[in-house]
């Protein structure tokens, strides 16, 4: 239904059309992955993201193939622009050393799951976990104002 709607209509046109383009595309390359067709499902997101790189959907795309192309390798190292709380730690000194890793925004529900990453990180720091929470300075404000990284 997605892709009979963009004859007619860019993929940013309506608020709702990037969300279904999106969803039917990540849950396509899921599908791939889970049956085993990683090369079929990595495909499918390149090529989602040569046609619709210039839209909404571009981050939803390259989170999903990130995911395909980075399992099982060493994650990157995080960017250290300026964040909120602590400076991240350098992924590489973690090397063979468990760690939670989250990411989210509030407006996802994170401070639903504040308190069990904090039970996490209570119980299981001292036996050596490290809990990592990337996010951005920007976002929306509690009155749903768009706010950028200086507010």
């Amino acid at each position: 239904m997605a892709l009979e709607q963009l004859k007619a209509a860019s993929a940013d046109a309506e608020p709702h059309l990037p969300l279904a383009l999106g969803a039917a595309l990540e849950v396509q390359s899921q599908t791939l992955a889970a049956r085993g067709q990683r090369a079929q499902a990595t495909a499918v997101l390149q090529n989602a993201l040569r046609s619709y790189g210039n839209t909404s959907i571009r981050a939803r795309l390259q989170k999903n193939l990130n995911l395909l192309s980075f399992e099982g390798k060493a994650a990157p190292a995080l960017s250290h622009r300026p964040v909120p709380g602590s400076k991240p730690p350098v992924l590489a000194q973690l090397k063979g050393s468990p760690g939670c890793f989250f990411s989210g925004a509030l407006v996802c529900g994170l401070q639903s799951r504040s308190p069990i990453i904090t039970q996490l990180r209570s119980e299981f720091a001292p036996k050596g976990l490290t809990v990592v929470g990337p996010t951005r300075l920007y976002g929306y404000t509690a009155q749903v104002e768009n706010a950028g990284a200086q507010r």
